[in-house]
């Protein structure tokens, strides 16, 4: 299903929001969402209670998140990979194959004190008068 992908993420010193159009597909209990951000192929799956997203192109990461556990973030950018500890302090998921997902995170990386919020949301596309987009059957 074609989807309209938002992502807001925020620190106590920054804040990034951005959006594309993406598409996402449901199975085994959990969903794929497929998008690009600045040129860059992601995606951000949601399996067995853990959220992986992942980044390819000219900057390509792994990054799993899975409550109340340290997990870790490879970074490859030019040529050099760097790893980093992700411990996942709060993590919602929702996700319906009607309307979408909404998936919230809160986390520190880097082995930092720095709390990282993120609000990522895969909505089924609205048409002009503003109800959301027939399924096609």
């Amino acid at each position: 299903m074609k989807v309209n992908v938002t992502i807001c993420s925020h620190t106590a010193e920054e804040k990034f929001e951005s959006s594309s159009s993406g598409e996402i597909s449901f199975e085994n209990g959990g969903f794929c969402v497929r998008y690009f951000t600045d040129g860059d192929e992601c995606t951000l799956e949601y399996s067995g209670g853990a959220i992986t997203q992942r980044r390819s192109g000219k900057l390509n990461f792994t990054m799993q998140f899975a409550l109340n556990r340290q997990t870790e973030c490879i970074l490859t950018e030019s040529g050099s990979s760097f790893s980093f500890p992700v411990f996942t302090h709060a993590c919602g998921v929702s996700f319906s194959q009607e309307s979408g997902c909404k998936v919230t995170l809160e986390y520190d990386n880097g082995g930092s004190e720095e709390r990282t919020q993120l609000i990522f949301i895969a909505e089924r596309g609205r048409v002009a008068n503003g109800r959301r987009a027939p399924r096609l059957r």
